[in-house]
């Protein structure tokens, strides 16, 4: 038994670092071209939600939601999970390579744990990969995944997981609502290809 929880476990982790590696690849790939961005403008949605470095806690939760779908996603949903990070990732770069976009940046004036964690963040976050917004789409790539029809609480937990996510994107200022919403349709997109792809590689040929 234990043997085998292991082996689950490898073959999880493998699947992730193919998945989330390949968002890595594109991102800090895209992220050294030299390029002039267009600035994106924020919207009424954008002007409600105030700037708050506080958010960053709920931002960052962000890099425990994946492992923790990859862990306990269903295994026939595994590879589903996998492809469509894959997907986002290709789709996104293509933006970031073809439309590079950017924000005005608000100064960070507050102090504190939580202004010095987002000015770390800055230091190693790319400027020009705005739209759309990779931190969004894998994160509903990671809701659509684990939803199940026979776990209620824990389906409801990960949407409004993944909202709070959704809203720490635009109060931290790293997107704006436009970003947020390119990302959510990018992973809604991603994950409905991976489902028609991971389905008819496992259909029979006749």
């Amino acid at each position: 038994m234990v043997s085998s929880d292991y082996q689950s476990y490898a073959s999880r982790l493998f699947q992730m670092v193919l998945g989330w590696g390949s968002v890595a690849l594109v991102y800090f790939g895209a992220g050294w071209l030299e390029v002039s961005p267009t600035v994106i403008p924020q919207v009424w949605l954008d002007r409600q939600l105030p700037f708050t470095a506080h958010a960053i806690w709920v931002y960052l939760s962000f890099f425990l939601l994946i492992p923790f779908t990859y862990c306990t996603v269903v295994p026939r949903r595994l590879s589903q999970l996998r492809v469509a990070m894959q997907i986002s990732a290709v789709v996104s770069g293509l933006f970031f390579v073809l439309l590079p976009t950017s924000l005005n940046y608000p100064p960070i004036v507050q102090q504190g744990v939580s202004s010095q964690l987002l000015l770390l963040l800055i230091a190693v976050d790319s400027p020009n990969n705005c739209f759309p917004s990779l931190h969004a789409s894998l994160t509903v790539i990671c809701v659509l995944a684990s939803l199940h029809r026979y776990k209620l609480l824990r389906s409801v937990g990960f949407v409004l997981a993944g909202f709070a996510i959704l809203l720490s994107i635009i109060m931290l200022r790293r997107h704006l609502t436009i970003d947020v919403g390119g990302g959510v349709a990018v992973g809604i997109l991603s994950y409905m290809a991976a489902q028609y792809l991971t389905r008819r590689r496992s259909v029979p040929a006749v």
